[in-house]
């Protein structure tokens, strides 16, 4: 009952996460063109041209929805990593005690850096959990948390296709 309750939590606050970073890259991408429309409108474009600009940009992966489009990425991958770390918390349990590990490479942001194998129970790590926001790398982590008494449990890291 208890793993039943944690996990429960853990995807209400995920699936809560999730919502209100799509919400927040929708309306950065909705301002991004309302500033673009603006800045074309002053210096003389005619709406056609403008309507065709922005459908080239969606088309062809451009600045404006090129970001939009990693922004949902990176939040799907960020999202899939976290509901599989929620499984495997949910399954080890909270009382004991985790280690943080990082992917060591020249990718790992300074804030996980810092943390590599560092141990805490679950309950201490909870509002720095990977991939959950705070950190600089946010939705691009690639760290686990792992049971301390389960070394040779380290997860492969996520490989991320670069477009």
């Amino acid at each position: 009952m208890v793993k039943e309750a944690t996990f429960r939590s853990l995807e209400e606050i995920e699936s809560e996460s999730m919502r209100i970073k799509m919400s927040a890259s929708a309306q950065r991408t909705a301002v991004t063109i309302q500033e673009y429309v603006s800045i074309r409108q002053i210096n003389g474009a005619e709406e056609k041209d403008i309507l065709a600009e922005l459908l080239d940009d969606l088309q062809n992966n451009g600045r404006i929805f090129g970001e939009f489009r990693n922004a949902i990425r990176a939040t799907a991958h960020g999202n899939i990593k976290r509901v599989s770390d929620i499984g495997n918390y949910t399954e080890n349990g909270t009382e004991i005690e985790y280690k943080w590990i990082t992917v060591e490479d020249d990718k790992v942001c300074p804030d996980c850096s810092e943390r590599n194998n560092m141990e805490m129970t679950w309950d201490k790590w909870a509002d720095t959990l990977p991939g959950s926001g705070w950190s600089v790398c946010k939705d691009h982590c690639r760290c686990f948390l792992v049971p301390k008494e389960a070394p040779g449990m380290i997860p492969s890291p996520i490989k991320r296709k670069r477009t």
